[in-house]
């Protein structure tokens, strides 16, 4: 069996768009997945094109095979839109094996220990503005049978909340409560918007409600944030939608920053990703409740493990949603008395209706609150750099100075190499070289790219006290001094810092277009890391 197409459908869905895949083979049988990533859809599809190009050709049964090498193959690793990407890829892959074999998913990853699964509903509120409002909203829910709800009551609140916005949320709480009672579980979002002392003190305050948990108290890209919450928070604390891969969680474990992890499907790797995170959760008993406000696909494809994980707690799922979602795909949930019944079907159990996906085409939407990014592992690193003899350097792949946080906190490196193309631009490799300074770590940032990155990583190199040396790359091809006017005066092993405005350089766009996208890939494991240069190059400083 190979694959002989992969193909994404973009689908609006009002809040956001929908994105799923669906990968085509010799020998007629079809998988589909989902990487609904909120309002970076443009990029996703990008990502997965990248996915297809390795794909197509291959046997798409070796699903751990090809997770492993498009994951490494990425070099700038995880990150929402790739891990989204490799996501909905590997859900299909699932699905076509299962289809393959006339059994579903969760048959071949160890069988059922559930027939069905919990949920808790969110979306439930649709319209409430105020306490008295939510309340009418949650008797409503009550009666259609729900036993678990989920909402976010602070408003636009950010890091800080007012005594008077935190008043009216307690408010909100308080009507839901009353309007429930004390046998249906609420759940208190906060979506990562609060810095400690305040995540401490929101924690402190809803405890009277009784919650199952609270849910992302604080950004998710600093756990120790995280862990100093838990520490004194008296209610139960869930995180983990924004995290990617076991790497990701193997440090919100070390720290047991949560009380119930919430890994998403779409996002966090896909199937076997997430089985393998939900183990290590098992085998340190903490509850698996996987996020899932998405789309039909990614909520068949996480109760194929909520089928087979012993530690399944709870499912999220959107309690209403567009009225073409039936036309899509051809989910049929049986829901009753809070539960969701598993099905028997081949594969994930669902199939996508192309036809009714193209009468839905993206529309573009923005978020309704604040996130944050993810954060990094950094204890292998560290552990290397207590055993060198020699100096270590790294952050070329750490993106903004929350994750160099983590870095410096752990001094897991003795250079730091941040890449102003990726860690965040020009202000935040200031910050970031600041706080090296702080902690006496020398600067010497990432730059293998072009003239303009070139020429923004000089002005840092001008104004940063700890300045300490510049990667640049000692040849490139012909047309690179066409592409912009860089002017580089090099003379004993270092480079002038010009004093033109702004960058000091300039772009020249019909250049440019005279060399448009050629299709390239990472040599590191193919033995031809040595092959970087064309044949005809030339030295431009």
């Amino acid at each position: 069996m190979k694959v002989t197409d992969v193909k994404t459908f973009v689908v609006d869905c009002f809040r956001t768009n929908w994105v799923f895949v669906k990968v085509y083979t010799d020998e007629g049988i079809s998988g589909v997945g989902e990487g609904t990533l909120e309002y970076k859809e443009k990029a996703l599809e990008g990502a997965i094109e990248h996915i297809k190009r390795y794909l197509v050709g291959k046997d798409p049964r070796q699903i751990e095979k090809h997770y492993h090498d498009l994951y490494r193959d990425a070099y700038w690793r995880g990150g929402a839109v790739l891990m989204s990407a490799l996501s909905a890829v590997e859900m299909a892959l699932w699905d076509i094996l299962g289809k393959s074999l006339g059994v579903p998913v969760y048959q071949l990853l160890g069988g059922k220990v559930n027939e069905d699964c919990r949920i808790y509903v969110n979306g439930w509120f649709a319209g409430a503005k105020e306490p008295e409002e939510f309340g009418e909203k949650a008797k409503e829910a009550v009666k259609r049978g729900v036993t678990a709800m989920k909402w976010d009551p602070f408003g636009k609140s950010y890091l800080q909340i007012s005594n008077k916005d935190l008043d009216k949320a307690l408010r909100c709480i308080a009507a839901v409560r009353e309007a429930v009672g004390n046998e249906v579980d609420l759940l208190i979002e906060a979506h990562g918007r609060f810095d400690v002392p305040t995540g401490i003190k929101i924690a402190q305050e809803v405890a009277q409600f009784k919650p199952m948990f609270l849910e992302e108290p604080v950004p998710p890209n600093n756990l120790e944030a995280l862990e100093a919450v838990r520490a004194k928070s008296p209610v139960a604390i869930s995180a983990g939608e924004r995290l990617y891969t076991r790497f990701d969680y193997n440090e919100l474990f070390r720290r047991r920053a949560c009380d119930y992890i919430q890994p998403d499907i779409s996002h966090a790797g896909g199937i076997m990703e997430l089985k393998k995170i939900a183990a290590i959760a098992e085998a340190n008993y903490i509850p698996f409740a996987p996020h899932n406000p998405s789309g039909p696909v990614a909520n068949a494809a996480t109760l194929q493990l909520a089928a087979c994980c012993p530690n399944f707690c709870i499912l999220e799922i959107m309690y209403s949603d567009v009225d073409w979602r039936r036309d899509v795909t051809d989910e049929n949930l049986i829901y009753e008395n809070g539960r969701i019944k598993i099905g028997d079907r081949p594969g994930l159990g669902i199939e996508l209706n192309e036809e009714a996906c193209l009468e839905h085409p993206y529309v573009e939407h923005n978020l309704r609150h604040y996130t944050g990014a993810p954060p990094n592992n950094l204890e292998a690193l560290e552990a290397v750099r207590a055993k060198s003899p020699v100096a270590i350097s790294a952050g070329e792949r750490l993106y903004t100075r929350f994750d160099y946080n983590e870095l410096f906190r752990r001094r897991a490196c003795d250079y730091i190499q941040p890449d102003i193309s990726h860690a965040g631009g020009i202000m935040e490799l200031k910050k970031i070289a600041a706080i090296a300074e702080a902690n006496y770590i020398p600067f010497a940032p990432h730059n293998p790219s072009g003239p303009v990155a070139n020429a923004a990583t000089l002005q840092l190199a001008a104004c940063c006290p700890n300045f300490c040396i510049l990667e640049i790359m000692y040849s490139d091809v012909d047309w690179r001094r066409d592409v912009t006017d860089e002017n580089l005066i090099y003379e004993n092993g270092r480079i002038k810092i010009g004093d033109r405005p702004g960058l000091g350089i300039e772009l020249n766009e019909e250049a440019c277009l005279e060399h448009p996208y050629v299709e390239h890939n990472l040599r590191h494991y193919t033995g031809a890391l040595t092959d970087i240069r064309p044949a005809k190059t030339e030295f431009y400083f």
